[in-house]
């Protein structure tokens, strides 16, 4: 790690948002691979039940991050929208996953939503907590 002691808080916060920008781009980019992972069946190749386990005990993630990871990305697929709000932040990575666990939930219940739809409710919960967001699931 670095030592960011010497630098000024001015550098320090530039500094910062650059690193938060990377780390939304990798986070966007680790949904991609999991995408074509799950598209390629890769996890049952390697022996595991589900892309959840593969995460957890090939790549060291907890189980809740990996749900999160894995929900988010299935998202993703279905709404095209959500790459740019995920790389821009607009919208959390634990949002995303919650709304697309409430998509699912809908979907059991015969009451699936279309991606359009999918998409408005998406724009309703950017730049949210998830508490925010929670109100409106």
């Amino acid at each position: 790690m670095s030592d960011l002691s010497g630098l000024t808080d001015e550098e320090l916060k530039k500094s910062f948002g650059r690193s938060v920008g990377v780390e939304r781009r990798a986070t966007h980019d680790v949904l991609l691979h999991l995408r074509e992972i799950e598209r390629r069946k890769l996890f049952s190749r390697e022996g595991d039940s589900c892309l959840v386990a593969f995460c957890v005990q090939d790549y060291g993630y907890s189980e809740s991050a990996a749900r999160r990871r894995v929900r988010a990305m299935r998202l993703l697929r279905d709404v095209p929208q959500a790459h740019e709000q995920i790389v821009s932040g607009k919208i959390s990575l634990s949002n995303l996953a919650k709304a697309e666990s409430v998509f699912r939930q809908e979907k059991k219940k015969s009451q699936a939503l279309s991606a359009e739809q999918k998409a408005v409710v998406l724009q309703s919960i950017e730049n949210k907590s998830q508490a925010e967001a929670g109100k409106i699931f």
